[in-house]
């Protein structure tokens, strides 16, 4: 199966966990395993949701200094500028990392974490992760097994049946989808696309897709962020009944998002 196709279905298999996201994305990125054609070439250059802008590597070479001469003194040559620190854990969050590739992002701290990969038990499902399951009025294995590809996930303590919820999965794709992908892979579920930018992070360019579903009634928002990381593209999902809850959550996702 082809990089873009398996993103797609990603994108749709999200849409099976109505107790929890109903996004649309995470398998179709694997359609193709070459660059995505006719994406936009113009990219943000910063991170619109940190706190600080996060310049890209131009990839020009300085001019190298002229020697001074021996008759004239000179200042010491600067050294090259260090990699960024990583930024700062914001209050009431904690660090989540998504292993595989090495990058690390804060998440609220009173979400569950979930790693189907180390749950593939009835013992070695942690008792927070079961409370999760119960609340939501399932099985602990059947709230694992709706996580089924995703490398790892947060939850929220449910709310009338629904948990806000994060998940993070690697698409073995080596660059972004263009417009015509994310035009594509919508339209095939029942997601309305409200919006999408293209920007820049810490660990590679992202494209952020807002949207919508109805899931047993009720009206859920939703995004989408994929980054690329060089060789793979890591997708997250974020997904609330309120917007205001999604952003927050893709805001500080955005802005801690670096590498370990």
């Amino acid at each position: 199966m082809s990089g873009m196709t398996r993103l797609r279905g990603m994108v749709l298999i999200g849409g099976l966990v109505p107790l929890l996201s109903g996004c649309l994305v995470v398998s179709a990125l694997n359609a193709s395993n070459g660059p995505a054609t006719g994406a936009p070439t113009s990219i943000a250059t910063f991170d619109p949701f940190a706190t600080g802008a996060v310049p890209k590597a131009t990839g020009a070479t300085p001019s190298p200094s002229p020697s001074p001469t021996p008759s004239t003194s000179s200042s010491p040559s600067p050294k090259p500028s260090a990699s960024p620190p990583p930024p700062a854990l914001p209050a009431g969050a904690k660090w989540a990392t998504v292993d595989s590739e090495q990058v690390r992002f804060a998440v609220a701290s009173a979400w569950v974490e979930i790693v189907p990969a180390t749950m593939t038990t009835t013992a070695s499902i942690p008792a927070d992760v079961k409370a999760i399951a119960k609340a939501l009025g399932i099985s602990a294995r059947e709230l694992i097994d709706r996580f089924d590809d995703i490398e790892i996930a947060y939850v929220a303590a449910p709310v009338n049946r629904y948990a806000t919820n994060l998940s993070a999965t690697v698409a073995d794709v080596g660059s972004l989808p263009d417009d015509d992908w994310v035009k594509t892979t919508y339209s095939e579920g029942k997601v309305k696309v409200s919006g999408s930018e293209r920007l820049a992070t810490r660990v590679g360019d992202a494209l952020r897709i807002n949207g919508t579903v109805t899931v047993q009634g009720a009206s859920i928002a939703l995004t989408t962020f994929i980054v690329d990381v060089g060789r793979h593209c890591i997708v997250f999902e974020v997904a609330a009944r309120k917007r205001a809850d999604v952003d927050s959550a893709i805001a500080r996702l955005a802005s801690t998002l670096h590498e370990i």
